[in-house]
């Protein structure tokens, strides 16, 4: 069967993904001294609850940048840089947790760094987690109640389910970018500045690209400044297949309205010709920061 959308070739090249993960860990050991820190010395557990979701959006956003880093077109990899990146954030935040449980008080970098030392002395590391297990290190309202055992492991599961929610979700809505194994390299990004009509059904706007691509373009209507479509083309000189993608855009309205984008057609195979005269009928313009 011939493929009329881009497919990941599943490839990978293994000495990146290793220099990738040796980043990513070093980005969780940053990221993990202040959340600590902060969690440590501010007990609240409704604003532990929010810096937890703020700092699960920021791992969520450093995996999506190494694994772009990395030119990854594997969806396992993508699924070992999350498990990688939670399990260590996790290492790095208790280690530090336990460092200052130890030395009573907030610990310095320096102090920080000496306690990561505890991944080559994981019987004491294990014993002193059963310890804060066993007895609590905090109490809960006005009775100042010791949380522990099985109520305080529940909250160490959702707080770690909380952190990894966003990278997890990152797999399940994941977006391909057009990569060419030709030249080893992502497709640059263009997209025509016309908001085009609103495109609600896939099914109705395939049809037309398959009949002819560019008279599908070309015929689309403008659309208006709350409801239309944006249509992107992916091109790479040289190459034998180019792509487009076509979004739906809502803009809500309000004081503060948030525009909401949604894929209609991603990533559809066109050939050079077609990608040619899209260029010349239509003004493009390069999208030179994108993120997966």
């Amino acid at each position: 069967m011939n493929p009329k959308y881009y497919q990941e070739s599943g490839d990978l090249d293994f000495s990146n993904f290793m220099i990738g993960t040796l980043i990513l860990i070093a980005i969780t050991c940053i990221m993990a001294y202040p959340y600590a820190v902060i969690t440590k010395f501010i007990p609240i557990i409704y604003f532990n609850i929010v810096i937890a979701i703020f700092f699960g959006f920021g791992l969520s956003f450093a995996i999506r940048l190494v694994d772009r880093w990395i030119r990854s077109r594997n969806k396992l990899t993508r699924i070992l840089l999350v498990i990688i990146a939670v399990l260590f954030f996790t290492y790095f935040q208790w280690a530090a947790f336990i460092e200052s449980l130890a030395l009573d008080k907030s610990i310095s970098i320096k102090e920080y760094l000496t306690a990561l030392l505890w991944i080559f002395n994981p019987k004491d590391f294990f014993f002193n987690i059963a310890q804060v297990y066993q007895y609590g290190t905090w109490g809960l309202g006005a009775g100042s109640i010791v949380i522990s055992g099985f109520l305080l492991l529940l909250i160490w599961i959702v707080e770690i389910a909380i952190i990894a929610m966003p990278s997890v979700k990152d797999i399940f809505n994941y977006k391909a970018f057009p990569f060419s194994e030709k030249f080893n390299k992502w497709y640059p990004k263009f997209t025509i500045e016309n908001d085009f009509e609103f495109l609600a059904s896939k099914k109705n706007i395939e049809q037309k690209l398959d009949s002819n691509v560019y008279e599908a373009i070309s015929s689309l209507e403008l659309g208006s400044s709350i409801r239309h479509s944006k249509v992107h083309l992916y091109y790479l000189a040289d190459e034998d297949l180019q792509y487009l993608s076509i979004d739906k855009v809502y803009v809500e309205s309000g004081s503060d309205p948030n525009t909401v984008s949604t894929s209609v057609i991603e990533n559809y195979i066109i050939d050079n010709q077609t990608a040619e005269m899209i260029q010349s009928q239509f003004k493009l313009k390069r999208n030179r920061l994108e993120v997966i």
